[in-house]
Order: C-alpha cells, then sequence, then structure tokens
C-alpha cells in the first residue's frame, strides 16, 4: 500500500485572473503576488490553492457544483472569533452569504460564492474553545 499524506494542494480555474485575484486579496486584506502571468497562490497566508485562468476557455461558464469534479472548497479555521472577523469582512465588502451556520448541527462555517460562483467556506473542523 502506498501511503499519502493528506492533500498537497488544489488549483481551480476562473474566469479572470485579476478579478479573482483582487477578491482574495480583499478577502484576506493582503498583496498577494502573482506566480506567473496565468496564476497566483494562497500560500502567503498558508493554504496550498492555486487559481489558473486557460488561455482557451469556454465563453460564458460558470461554476456549477452540480457537474463531475469540485463541488466547494472550505478554508480551515479554529475559533469562532476568527470566523465572526470572515463573517464581518465579507458583509463589507457586499458578498451574499447566510452567515454562521453550523453543519450536523455542531461544525460552523460561513458559506459564500467566489466571482466564478465557486462555492468557498470558512469552516472549522475542531472548534478551540477560548481559554
Amino acid at each position: 500500500m502506498i501511503k499519502a499524506y493528506g492533500i498537497a494542494h488544489t488549483t481551480l480555474s476562473v474566469s479572470n485572473l485579476k478579478r479573482t485575484k483582487k477578491f482574495y486579496e480583499d478577502l484576506f486584506d493582503t498583496k498577494i503576488d502573482q506566480d506567473n502571468e496565468w496564476s497566483f497562490s494562497l500560500l502567503k497566508v498558508g493554504i496550498p490553492c492555486w487559481f489558473s485562468q486557460w488561455g482557451k476557455q469556454y465563453k460564458n461558464d460558470r461554476f456549477d457544483e452540480r457537474r463531475v469534479g469540485l463541488d466547494h472548497i472550505a478554508f480551515k479555521l479554529e475559533t469562532l472569533e476568527e470566523l465572526q472577523v470572515i463573517i464581518s469582512r465579507l458583509k463589507k465588502m457586499g458578498i451574499k452569504t447566510k452567515g454562521l451556520e453550523r453543519f450536523a448541527g455542531k461544525y460552523p462555517y460561513v458559506c459564500f460564492r467566489d466571482p466564478d460562483n465557486i462555492q468557498t467556506e470558512f469552516f472549522i473542523p475542531k472548534e478551540k474553545k477560548p481559554t
């Protein structure tokens, strides 16, 4: 048996790299460097996720999780305080969200859509209690 140690990274295709980069810079409140003319990553904020724009794309394409492939992407947080900061930032950015939700009644998260309609979450898999 071959053992794997987790997911090394994820790459998402987007329709407009400049727009997506601006969205994530606003979301994470930081400047993100471009890796090359076709991609950038969120490594600066600790997430092994790349965004790429292909030269040849399907015209007017939008993400739909009902197709085979990616359903959504969830970024891990550890505390409700961190999640509240993200919820406030999304609200300030004018991004639609239902606010704080709980998966299976116990895992806190916030869900929203990026500029290409990719369902994105901030999720707390194991909530740390305040000390």
